[in-house]
């Protein structure tokens, strides 16, 4: 029945890889490398367009609200929660891996309440509502309106009246700048009705890495993974060997012949041990002996020896 043998180095070597395989797989799982080289403290930039935006956006009122959660993904959730829940207007987002930027239209009587899980959270940094410098009243701005529509009415008059040449064509410069007016001022209007008594507010997130801890958790990871992958790919081993050894044996009663290391070794010297004590497959030398002559003193030795 065949056998199978394992030296003492192949086994050494397997352990090694599988050893080395457990290491690295542990390694890339726990990314315990970035985690370490990774700053503590605040991360990601705030977004320069929605600064931009909010400083020339034309609202009456507005707000901003900075916060460093240590558990992003879950400030996140309870975002989109509050904005689905008051179905309030996103003018823009931009989230990545640590940072979120979001400019929302809150309504300006229920801002506290809305806002609330932040205004009452330990990871607020900043927190303010202003009102915006330039402001006018929709009764101002009705009345900016009808001050330009007399202007621009008396000016068509004055146009259909005309009779200079040079002086009509001032007049109907004047008509065109006095109409771009009155559109400008009620698309204003329009404009100012449509967010008035909203708040446009921007709420930056930026993720708090504690390293400390992160470097803690990343170790546990990278033990429990090696412990795993060490055990499932021994496991996985001896499966495999004890396959090989039902083969072997399954083989040998089936008359197949497998290749051992005792049977390899015989194939290598037993059989030309065997044909060279019986002289084949050796080269015959040819050896010539010379006889050599006898002197006269041995011939009287031999005579002396046969008396």
């Amino acid at each position: 029945m065949a056998s199978m043998y394992i030296g003492s180095r192949t086994k050494n070597v397997i352990i090694f890889l599988v050893v080395l395989f457990s290491v690295i797989f542990a390694f890339v799982k726990s990314d315990i490398w970035s985690i370490t080289m990774k700053p503590a403290g605040k991360q990601g930039k705030p977004s320069e367009k929605a600064i931009k935006m909010l400083e020339e956006s034309d609202y009456v009122r507005k707000g901003e609200l900075v916060l460093t959660p240590t558990n992003l993904k879950e400030y996140i959730k309870i975002l989109d929660d509050i904005v689905q829940t008051n179905d309030l207007n996103i003018i823009f987002k931009k989230e990545t891996k640590s940072n979120l930027c979001e400019l929302l239209e809150i309504p300006d009587e229920k801002y506290n309440k809305i806002l609330s899980p932040f205004l009452e959270s330990a990871s607020l940094e900043t927190a303010e509502r202003v009102s915006s410098n330039d402001f006018i009243s929709l009764e101002d701005l009705k009345s900016k309106i009808e001050s330009a529509k007399i202007i621009r009415d008396k000016v068509q008059a004055d146009l259909a009246k005309s009779i200079n040449p040079y002086t009509s064509k001032e007049l109907q410069k004047n008509l065109v700048q006095q109409r771009d007016l009155v559109a400008s001022l009620k698309q204003d209007l329009a404009s100012r009705k449509s967010k008035q008594g909203l708040v446009l507010t921007k709420i930056t997130m930026n993720a708090y890495f504690n390293k400390t801890k992160a470097i803690k958790n990343s170790a546990k990871v990278f033990g429990l993974t090696f412990a795993i992958s060490f055990v499932v790919m021994t496991i996985a081993l001896l499966v495999i060997y004890l396959i090989l050894i039902i083969l072997s044996k399954l083989f040998s009663f089936l008359g197949i012949k497998s290749f051992s290391k005792s049977s390899s070794r015989y194939s290598r010297y037993g059989s030309g041990y065997g044909s060279g004590s019986y002289g084949y497959g050796k080269k015959k030398v040819k050896r010539i002996y010379k006889r050599k002559h006898k002197s006269s003193s041995d011939e009287e030795a031999n005579k002396e020896e046969e008396k």
